[in-house]
């Protein structure tokens, strides 16, 4: 049975179950996942420390020198045959050399060149296609992209005449168990059994470029396929080549990189030949520098760039002598006659601050920095010197008093008696120096760097971890003369065994093998094998009467390292392979019962006991040794565990390393926020090897149950157990701390067996390949969790159950998976096996017919365990049977059976206090409980976006969906109808918490009809709660017909601060309120406060639209306008906050006008004033100008409004035609139809600027015209022509005015506001006046008067 793609079965990354309180972490419980996670930080800090870089520069330091003879014979291979028959025939020159990349020595032998493999004698191959002698040969990686894939090295010869490239191929590219073998077998392979490729194949290729009579000395190449050479000319060349010629240069050439532009275009017979030739080249492809050396002993250093394709040099150093004199005085040494043979680069994973070292003929190393700025050298100089410690010519080593009493070199040299070494090797902190013993034989030195304790403190003192790198010299003799030396590569796993920090042997020699070497002489080769620590103990407890070297073992290398190394031993982990000692004759087997015997009695016997230190102040809890929780700091005593204690953590630390940090998947990214599974990492080879290694620990550690396990009667409260140390139990006491916490240890240790195995089981079922089928999104946190986290965290045990229950729906059957999973009983409980039968059933109703009874049962099932299962996943696997109620019943059975204390509930009405955790641990369950129900509501609204409508038939989807949904089998009716089915189904929870979800996720959804319909009991406090929004919650009263309520709602909405609202849509709440209050009863007073603040809310939108035009006028102070109509966009001001703060500083005429309307402040004279400047403003803009007067006119009345004094001043400015050009009765028709004045209001305004203008001059007030003085109007002209417009425009009012009324059926009221008596007196005053004017259009005025009195 396969589960599709967009199966919700697994939701990892999704939010992690928290388990109910009787599986919520009770304090011992919490406790005992502290003390878990107090050993998880002591591994973490054991790793941490082996992690920390041994750098080589320590050798700066003073330190003692050690003579153990750790480099022991293992193999000698004689040369092969036809060597010795092609060698009788030599006439030239012979030169050999070793590519230990692919385990072949090689041999030249004029123009032949042999190679063979140096492990069996197997492979033998010839080549003979070239015509000139062979002086030099290298393997090289050949450039990406030139050759062929097959073929994965380049062997460069080199001629006096030229440099040719052959390609090497292989028809087995890489050993095929290259990692575990068996169950029963190391991680590596012996370097004879483990053969690199074989089959190996030649092949001459067209890549060939002269030497111009230069003899090549020697050729490097560099990891990304670049190929240097040094001449004897002093010359450093590249040979560089490509896949075809172009056309300015051949796809083959050399470069040379010591002479300039113009040197390279001289012919090579005019050069001058230079008497220093460069002997030695080498390549840091760590750093990418290139280093040469020069017969004068100069030194040049090339920076390759941080890509390695480039070429720069940065420094010469020709100053050793000077320097070495200068730096170390003291030193004894003749630096004037010093040879340097050899350099050798020092990589990063070596040292940060040396990066390279030379070695001299009397075997002194020269230690030098390129001093890197910015991750670029930029120079050469000497930091260091290491001389060769002096050599004892009598078969022993030095007199020192600090020689470890281990098995001695047979062989040895005096002080000064080094003849001169010839032939070198440097890597990863071990010198091999051949020196010339006689012709016959070589007298190899062997040097290496170790960490051990400081012998300075005697068997008095006591180191627990090896804290000084110092030197260990022994010599071997070799018969022949050495012609090249190199190391054996190991094959290793490279997920189990680590590549960095290499001169950190102690922390990988569980795991790594011992280092092989390899010497080619002229009589054959000699393979060498460095032993590592554990091989020197192993050595010594397999001796008799080995106590005072054990003894001295333990302070060399630290007790805490040293019982390390016994349980190592003792745990019987993996056999390595049998290394044979050629001095010795003796098989060395790890695995032995006498020996295993040996270990275990050292490790107690020198594992020492527990003791205290002086007591300090610190938080207990921080301690896996207390079990009481006081809830604060109290004096507790600083522990110090033994190295029993101490050797077990580290020795765990480092057999599970490989896994304890690392990803449990392969994965790639998807996207920026999204990875993708592709398998899992470790293999189940790799997973059975670090099994066994835990099984071994484990089981030694429950051979000697005393080490960890604690009686009842320990446990003490923290009151006694601080009155105990300090009294007479002190001892006793540390010990009992001691062992809970290697009862931690062994808890740990079982953990991460059982996770092996599981993963184990995991990786068998190849769920890598089934999570590639699940969404990137639901397994994102698996791709990044690790081991470390698997085991020791909640959501790891969580992520396991996932796995398990992906593994049951696949197929598997499930009696089957429970049987495999009983031997993880620490992550696999009852409850669990109840939950993958329920799982089980549910894939059964699958096909079955009786589906509906098989879901009720499953559902029966999950609800008793409810309290423990993923409902997540479940309720997601109900909804694709369509088992929708059964989803919603088992989310809200399992929110109650989680937190069934309601402390969700109580957290949340708290304040949700930060330190409630337990209230947050139960508050999160709920949560995922909630959610699982609200996916169910979620199926029903696919595709459906914010804008629809949420009306009930707005509901329905839209039309792609409809196509989705009949695929289903449902109409969109029938899925609207088992929504609400659902919805009313929840809304009978007595849940307060969820009913508060279900709400939000309802908001959420744009539902607010639906949240409308609720009538429950939390429905009011929850829109109560939603302050920033209380839309919601005014309709919901208006709903219920509290109309009180909603406008009191919507008053509070308008004047929010809170909210992003603008002016105009606070006007609209206001406008809103006012309807709720008049529909609600006896709410007079609410009604009046809200028809004020309607009216001062509209001037304060006239201030803002002021306030803008005036920004559009000042762009200098747009930034000032633009902030007051922020803040006047921020809420509701009174009118005197909108007169002293806005309208008065920033004479906003109209808003003025408005705010003294509003307030009824009567000042004519202020009202006049105002009106002036506002006329004067916009009188160059007429149309402006009537837009004002159109809207203060519509608002403002009385006084406020002064009608005489506008329509007498627009006249004056409409007969001057300066600024306004308007036709003769443009004031009288604005004022009319657009401003909606009545013809009587009209008339008399027009009448009292007729008496003002035909008045005399008077100083005496008239009550009648008191708004209209001459004081007032002093500007109001008196002319001829402005008496004539007024005159006129009296005329036109009063005919308009009487074709209205002769047009239109008038009551009384019309009549009353028509005096015909008041009106003909008026006229023959006007017929009065335009006697003393004679031109012909008083005449025509004179005329329409007539014609009106005549009319009326």
């Amino acid at each position: 049975m396969n589960i599709p793609p967009s199966s919700p079965l697994l939701m990892f990354g999704g939010p992690t179950n928290v388990p109910p309180s009787n599986v919520l972490p009770s304090t011992p419980i919490s406790l005992s996942k502290e003390y878990l996670h107090f050993s998880a930080k002591l591994v973490d800090q054991n790793q941490a420390r082996d992690s920390q870089l041994v750098d080589l520069d320590q050798l700066s330091k003073p330190q003692n020198d050690s003579f153990d003879d750790i480099f022991i014979k293992k193999q000698f291979a004689v040369l092969p045959d036809p060597l010795f028959e092609q060698y009788n025939k030599l006439e030239y020159k012979c030169f050999m050399g070793i590519f230990s990349e692919i385990h072949r020595a090689w041999v030249t032998i004029d123009n032949k060149f042999f190679m063979w493999s140096y492990l069996d004698g197997s492979e033998f191959n010839e080549y003979d296609e070239l015509d000139q002698v062979i002086i030099s040969a290298a393997l090289v990686k050949p450039k990406v992209g030139v050759f062929k894939d097959f073929v994965k090295y380049l062997l460069v010869l080199a001629t006096p005449v030229e440099v040719v490239l052959i390609a090497i191929g292989f028809n087995n590219q890489r050993p095929s168990n290259i990692s575990l073998i068996n169950n029963n077998s190391s991680i590596y392979q012996s370097n004879i059994e483990n053969k690199f490729p074989t089959e190996m194949e030649l092949f001459p290729t067209n890549y060939a470029v002269s030497t111009d009579n230069v003899n090549i000395l020697k050729i490097i190449g560099t990891k990304n396929g670049r190929i240097f050479m040094c001449g004897k000319d002093g010359c450093l060349y590249e040979l560089t080549y490509d896949s075809q010629d172009s056309w300015f240069k051949s796809k083959c050439r050399k470069l040379n990189h010591s002479q300039s532009v113009v040197g390279v275009l001289v012919p090579s017979f005019l050069k001058f030949t230079n008497e220093d030739p460069i002997i030695d080249i080498v390549v840091d492809d760590s750093r990418n520098i290139l280093y040469t050396l020069s017969e004068n002993m100069t030194f040049e250093v090339y920076d390759l760039g941080k890509d390695g394709y480039g070429m720069t040099k940065i420094a010469t150093y020709s100053n050793l002598i000077v320097d070495s004199i200068r730096k170390f005085p003291n030193l004894n040494r003749d630096f004037k006659n010093i040879k340097i043979i050899s350099i050798q680069p020092i990589t990063m994973e070596e040292s940060k601050a040396i990066h390279l070292v030379a070695v001299s003929s009397k075997g002194d190393r020269f230690f030098f920095s390129t001093n890197i700025e910015g991750g670029r050298p930029i120079g050469l100089s000497l930091i260091h010197i290491k001389a060769l410690p002096p050599l004892s010519v009598t078969g022993g080593i030095g007199n020192s008093p600090n020689i470890s009493p281990y098995i001695r070199s047979p062989v040895g040299l005096g002080q000064n008696v080094i003849k001169g070494i010839h032939e070198c090797f440097y890597k990863n902190g071990v010198f091999l120096m051949a020196d010339s013993r006689s012709d016959e034989v070589d007298n190899l030195i062997c040097i290496s760097l170790e960490r051990k304790c400081d012998p300075t403190l005697g068997i008095t003192g006591y180191n627990t971890r090896p804290n000084i790198l110092c030197e260990n010299v022994s010599t071997r003799d070799l018969e022949g003369k050495s012609h090249a030396i190199s190391e054996i590569p190991l094959y290793l796993d490279p997920l189990l065994i680590p590549t960095s920090n290499p001169l950190n042997e102690l922390s990988i020699q569980h795991i790594k093998p011992p280092r092989e070497f390899v010497c080619l002489s002229n009589n054959g080769i000699h393979l060498l094998v460095k032993l590592r620590p554990i091989d020197l103990l192993q050595q010594i407890l397999q001796q008799s009467q080995s106590e005072k070297l054990l003894q001295k073992f333990f302070y060399t290398y630290g007790f805490d390292e040293s019982c390390s190394m016994c349980v190592l031993l003792a745990s019987s982990p993996p056999q390595y392979n049998t290394v044979i000692s050629q001095d010795s004759q003796k098989f060395i087997n790890l695995y032995d019962e006498q020996l295993i015997k040996k270990a275990e009695e050292a490790f107690f016997k020198y594992g020492g006991e527990p003791r205290f230190e002086a007591p300090t102040y610190v938080d207990h809890r921080q301690f896996a040794t207390v079990e009481d929780i006081m809830g604060g700091p109290v004096t507790s005593p600083d522990i110090s565990y033994s190295s029993q204690h101490n050797g077990l953590y580290l020795y765990f630390s480092r057999i599970i390393r490989p896994l304890w940090k690392s990803p449990l998947v392969n994965s790639v990214r998807i996207n920026e926020n999204e990875r993708q599974v592709v398998s899992t990492r470790f293999t189940v080879k790799q997973l059975k090897y670090l099994q066994q290694c835990a099984q071994g620990l484990l089981l030694f550690m429950e051979r000697f149950p005393h080490l960890y396990q604690i009686h009842a009667g320990q446990h003490k409260s923290l009151q006694d157990k601080v009155f105990h140390l300090y009294h007479i139990k002190k001892d006793e006491e540390a010990k009992k701390l001691e062992q809970r916490s290697l009862s931690n240890l062994h808890r740990l240790v079982k953990r991460c067996y059982q996770g092996l195995l599981f993963l184990e089981i995991v990786t068998k079922h190849d769920v890598g390949r089934m999570l590639k089928e699940v969404p990137s999104k639901r397994v994102g946190r698996l791709a990044s969790m690790t081991f470390r986290d698997f085991i020791l965290l909640e959501e790891g045990e969580e992520m396991m159950r996932d796995l398990v229950r992906l593994i049951i729906a696949r197929g598997e059957p499930v009696e089957l998976v429970c049987n495999s999973l009983k031997v993880c009983d620490i992550f696999f409980n009852e409850h669990d096996l109840e939950e993958y039968k329920a799982l089980h059933t549910l894939e059964r109703a699958k096909l079955a017919y009786n589906k509906e009874e098989l879901l009720d049962d499953a559902l029966s099932m999950y609800k008793k365990i409810a309290g423990t299962i993923n409902v997540l996943v479940v309720c997601k696997e109900f909804q694709r049977y369509g088992y929708h109620t059964g989803a919603v019943d088992l989310a809200l059975t399992s929110a109650e059976l989680k937190d069934p204390k309601n402390l969700a509930i109580e957290w949340v009405k708290a304040g949700r206090p930060a330190n409630d955790i337990q209230g947050q641990l139960a508050y999160t369950a709920r949560m995922d409980c909630y959610h699982s129900a609200l996916n169910v509501l979620e199926e029903f609204i696919y595709n459906r976006t914010p804008q629809v409508s949420t009306s009930v038939s707005g509901f329905l989807p839209t039309t792609a969906m409809q196509q989705s949904q009949k695929q289903k089998g449902l109409s969109p009716q029938d899925r609207e109808k088992q929504f609400n089915s659902l919805l009313n189904r929840m809304k009978q929870s007595r849940d307060s918490l969820f009913h508060e979800t279900l709400y939000k996720w309802l908001l959420d959804h744009h539902m607010n009809d639906k949240i409308l319909d609720m009538s429950t009991p939390y429905i009011e406090n929850f829109l109560l709660k939603q302050t920033s929004d209380f839309n919601l919650l005014w309709q919901y009263y208006s709903k219920n017909q509290r109309y009180d309520k909603a406008a009191k709602v919507l008053e509070r909405l308008a004047e929010s601060k809170e909210l992003p609202l603008t002016i105009d849509e606070r006007i609209q709440y206001l406008s809103n309120a006012i309807g709720q209050a008049k529909a609600a009863q006896g709410q007079g007073e609410l009604l009046s406060s809200l028809t004020d603040k309607l009216d001062v809310a509209r001037i304060q939108k006239r201030v803002i639209i002021e306030l803008n035009e005036k920004k559009h006028k000042d762009r200098e102070n747009a930034e000032k306008y633009n902030r007051m109509e922020k803040e006047l966009n921020e809420g509701l001001y009174d009118l005197t906050t909108l007169y002293n703060q806005y309208a008065h500083p920033e004479e906003l005429l109209e808003s003025t006008l408005c705010i003294l309307h509003c307030a009824r402040y009567k000042d004519y004279r202020l009202i006049q004033s105002l009106w002036n400047n506002l006329i004067d403003i916009y009188s160059a803009h007429p149309n402006k100008l009537e837009e004002k007067i159109i809207s203060l006119g519509r608002d403002l009345s009385g006084i406020y409004f002064p009608l005489e004094h506008v329509c007498g001043e627009l006249e004056k400015r409409n007969l001057d035609h300066l600024t306004i050009q308007k036709p003769t009765n443009w004031v009288i028709r604005l004022m009319r139809e657009k401003v909606k004045i009545p013809y009587i209001d009209l008339y008399n305004a027009y009448h009292n600027i007729f008496i003002l203008v035909f008045q005399p001059t008077t100083t005496e007030d008239d009550d009648e015209l008191n708004m209209f003085s001459q004081e007032n109007y002093e500007g109001l002209p008196r002319t001829p022509n402005f008496k004539l417009r007024i005159l006129e425009n009296i005329a036109e009012i009063l005919r308009d005015w009487i074709d209205e009324i002769k047009n239109q059926s008038f009551g009384l009221s019309t009549q009353q506001t028509f005096s015909l008596v008041d009106i003909q007196r008026d006229i023959d005053d006007y017929l009065s006046a335009l006697n003393q004017f004679t031109n012909d259009n008083a005449a025509s005025i004179k005329e329409r008067f007539n014609i009106i009195k005549r009319t009326i």
